[in-house]
């Protein structure tokens, strides 16, 4: 019988072989094509080079006055809405910028 516990152990099984743990250090197959806010790829990051999405990255960095260096999360939320607005019904936003 396969518990979680066993489960989560034979998923993260061939990433051990990738991750260093002192050094946390992935061996990519390609060169890095991003490398911010802890996350390296070689995948497709075009959306760096879209004018629409970088004014829309500028207007956030203005609004907080802050840049987090974080645009591959604001393209995954970006592309979230945008596949969500799709879907009859409501769309709720539950985050938040502060913890103040």
């Amino acid at each position: 019988m396969l518990t979680f516990k066993k489960i989560i152990r034979e998923t993260v099984r061939p990433f051990k072989q990738l991750v260093t743990p002192s050094k946390c250090v992935v061996k990519l197959k390609a060169p890095p094509t991003y490398n911010q806010d802890w996350l390296v790829t070689c995948h497709d990051c075009s959306f760096m080079q879209d004018p629409a999405f970088m004014a829309a990255y500028q207007r956030g960095v203005q609004a907080t006055g802050q840049d987090y260096r974080f645009h591959w999360r604001v393209h995954v939320a970006l592309w979230a809405a945008f596949q969500a607005a799709k879907i009859e019904g409501d769309f709720v936003e539950c985050g938040v910028n502060s913890v103040e």
